[in-house]
Formats: structure tokens, C-alpha cells, sequence
């Protein structure tokens, strides 16, 4: 499964806060004809292999707002301007991802960020697929979803240079 829709990559803080903006913006119109306004939100963040080792901090923000665009930004190096964090904590919309608890958790534990309201795939997935319930991936998740195959890399994150490569493949993981 390929993303076809257009990638909005942003490395520095202005990049960052500009797209911040332009989605709460987004969010807000959307809200005047919508009950509901849903950004998918998901993190990456490299591994730690060595035990006792601090983890490393979320370094990509993955936010879709809607299935044409999704933006791709590289918190390690902006980190959170304003914009960004006036968005993860608008209780206009509802974030929504897989196990999303736990990325909120690393934003909060990162950033000083509180990611709010939350919808977690999974749940919903468990409820509507019924059977035994199934902690999912997103990748699992999408499969099962469009009897599709997710392409996806068994490549570290190890620079933005690659990030850029794989997203075009890899946004699903």
C-alpha cells in the first residue's frame, strides 16, 4: 500500500509552527459543518538497545487531517513552538491512532505536552472486527482494513535523509 497523497515535511520551527497554524485553521472551518473533527496522530522515535540507557526522545510527528495531506514533522530538531502545542491540546479535535495512549504518554514525558482527547483505533478496530480482541499495529490494523500489504523498511531512523526516502513508503508503520 502506497500514500498518494501529498507529504508536507517540516524540519525547523517555522516550517513547524506554519503548519501548526494552517491546520488549526483547517480545524476550526471544518468544525462550523462538523460534529466531529478527527487528526491522526502517530510518533517515531529511535530505540533504545542498551538496558539502562535513558530512552531518546519522540524525533517525527506524523499528523494527517485529512486523506490528501499528511505532515510530516521533525520535532528533534524544531521542538514544540506554540502553534504546535496550541494543536496537540485542542480539545476541538480528536486525535485518533493506534495505541495512542502511549505516544501521548512519550509526548508528555518528552515535550511537557498534553496530547488531548484521544480515540484509540485499536479499541474501536477489537469492536466493530469482533472475535478476540487483538492488541494492533497500525500496519497489522491497515492490512486486516483494506486486504492490503503495508510496504514498510526494517531501517532504523538515523537521519532526516531517510526519513524523507521512506515516507513515501513507510507512513503506516
Amino acid at each position: 500500500m502506497i500514500y498518494r497523497g501529498s507529504i508536507i515535511y517540516c524540519r525547523t520551527a517555522p516550517e513547524v509552527e506554519q503548519a501548526s497554524m494552517e491546520l488549526l485553521n483547517k480545524i476550526r472551518s471544518m468544525k462550523q459543518y462538523m460534529d466531529h473533527v478527527s487528526l491522526g496522530f502517530d510518533i517515531e522515535w529511535r530505540p533504545v538497545f542498551k538496558r539502562g540507557e535513558a530512552p531518546r526522545k519522540a524525533a517525527v510527528m506524523q499528523i494527517c487531517l485529512e486523506n490528501a495531506r499528511c505532515y510530516v514533522m521533525h520535532i528533534i530538531h524544531s521542538g514544540i513552538p506554540p502553534g504546535l502545542k496550541c494543536l496537540l491540546e485542542d480539545t476541538v479535535s480528536v486525535k485518533v491512532g493506534v495505541c495512542i495512549a502511549n505516544d501521548a504518554r512519550k509526548m508528555t514525558n518528552d515535550y511537557n505536552v498534553s496530547v488531548e482527547p484521544l480515540e484509540d483505533l485499536s479499541s474501536l478496530a477489537n469492536l466493530k472486527l469482533g472475535g478476540v480482541p487483538k492488541k494492533w499495529s497500525l500496519a497489522s490494523l491497515t492490512e486486516m482494513i483494506t486486504c492490503k500489504q503495508v510496504l514498510g523498511s526494517n531501517h532504523r531512523m538515523k537521519s532526516h535523509r531517510i526519513i524523507r526516502v521512506q515516507l513515501g513508503i513507510n507512513l503506516s508503520d
